[in-house]
Formats: C-alpha cells, sequence, structure tokens
C-alpha cells in the first residue's frame, strides 16, 4: 500500500547521497507528503499473549505501525470482533472525527476494551503521525573538514548539531514565496550559525502526492556555477 510513497523517498535519498558526493558539500533534502484527512485501513495483529501491533494506513499513503502491551491476555474472538468493529467504523472516516467515532465504538464494549480503544486513540492522534508527514535527508555532514574553517571543533560540532532538529532543516530549507532556485547567502540566513554560509536549494516533484526540497550548505566561497548546476541536474532528473 506504501510502496509507490517508499519508492519516491528512496530515489529521494539516492539523490540526496549524488548531490553530496558531487559537490562535497553537505545536501540536504525534505520529502513531502500529502497531510492526512482520513483513515484507509486499521487492523490489530496479535504479537504475544498480552501484546498487539496496531497497523494503521491514511489515505495519504502513510502506514504508521505501534506496539500495544496489555495487562490481560484478549481472547482470538473479541479480536477479531473488534477488528471488524474498527474497520467498519473508522474506514473512510475524516480523521478530525476520530473521537467521536471512538466513542460511538466504546459504548458497544466491556471495560477491558473500552481501555485497548483509548491507547488506540492516543496513538493514533500522537504527534509522530504529524512528523511522518515529512522524511528528511541529510548527506555529506562529514563534507565540512575539507574546510579548514571547521578545523575549529567548536564551530563544526555547532554546524553539525544544527542538522540534529528537524523543524531547522525544514525551516532553512523551505521558501514560502519562491518554489524555483533559492539561493541565500551569509547574513541573508536567519540562523546565526550560518551566517557564515550559502544555502542553495530547489524544489522538486515526484509524482502528484510527493513534493521536495533539496539543495546543499557550504561556507560561502563555494563554487557557486558548479554547486548550482549539480542541484538544477539533480531536481531536473527528480522532476522526471
Amino acid at each position: 500500500l506504501d510502496k509507490r510513497y517508499h519508492n519516491a523517498t528512496d530515489i529521494v535519498s539516492s539523490a540526496t547521497k549524488i548531490l553530496a558526493g558531487i559537490t562535497n558539500l553537505t545536501a540536504v533534502s525534505v520529502t513531502y507528503k500529502n497531510q492526512i484527512k482520513s483513515i484507509a485501513n486499521i487492523e490489530m495483529l496479535r504479537v504475544s499473549e498480552s501484546s498487539l501491533l496496531l497497523i494503521v494506513v491514511y489515505d495519504n499513503g502513510l502506514i504508521v505501525n505501534d506496539l500495544i502491551r496489555l495487562n490481560y491476555s484478549p481472547e482470538d474472538e473479541d479480536l477479531e470482533f473488534l477488528n471488524r468493529l474498527l474497520q467498519r467504523e473508522l474506514i473512510g472516516s475524516n480523521i478530525l472525527d476520530l473521537s467521536d467515532k471512538i466513542r460511538k465504538i466504546e459504548e458497544k464494549l466491556n471495560l477491558n476494551y473500552k481501555y485497548l480503544l483509548d491507547i488506540i486513540q492516543t496513538k493514533m492522534e500522537n504527534e509522530s503521525v504529524k512528523d511522518s508527514n515529512k522524511e528528511i535527508k541529510i548527506e555529506g555532514l562529514g563534507n565540512i573538514f575539507n574546510f579548514k574553517e571547521f578545523d575549529d571543533i567548536v564551530k563544526a560540532k555547532e554546524f553539525i548539531n544544527l542538522f540534529e532538529s528537524p523543524d531547522i532543516i525544514t525551516d532553512f530549507l523551505t521558501d514560502k514565496n519562491d518554489k524555483s532556485l533559492v539561493i541565500t547567502i551569509g547574513e541573508e540566513n536567519e540562523i546565526d550559525q550560518l551566517k557564515e554560509n550559502t544555502i542553495i536549494t530547489s524544489y522538486f516533484k515526484v509524482d502528484e502526492n510527493t513534493i521536495g526540497t533539496i539543495g546543499v550548505v557550504g561556507l560561502t566561497r563555494i563554487n557557486y556555477k558548479e554547486v548550482i548546476e549539480s542541484i538544477k541536474l539533480i531536481s531536473d532528473l527528480l522532476n522526471q
């Protein structure tokens, strides 16, 4: 079910690695998926006597699976009944109506299974589901040591630490007003640790549901002509 999206992200991951290799810079990409609107499928599978694997498929192709540990062992017949009930009530439902739907299902169940439904609802509303709408790839982070400026361990550590925050990466890779090639140099960068760097990015569209940004981060004295040509080549290939 998720094959199309995973194929796209595999391609973007390879493209990011290639871009880092041909530019000798740090290459970063962010791949976005459409926002979740409804539930396409849901099922619980038994892992052990008191553990279940919750699998939820959303309409944008996202698949989330999570382990549920219980303090009791559900009967096979009860688990089958609960799966049928969840599928009948939730498949095709708007994600915004999840709480109301869960409450209606709870009315048909005993206390043990109301507890289980509360766990299911919590996992489906978890922030990690929202975070799964984007995938970040970083390649060539070690390329910074090709530049003498990063012989300063403190400066190198600050630069590397930037890439540990998904929100920061998404911010400096996103330009809300321009979807063509975007270049920010030195002081134009809002992040203090990047005031001595240039960021060059380009948007791409892999298919109707997958759009992203790919680019490089390097010192302001990079070879702009070669780097821009490389980014345009990679983004053009992704768009094909």
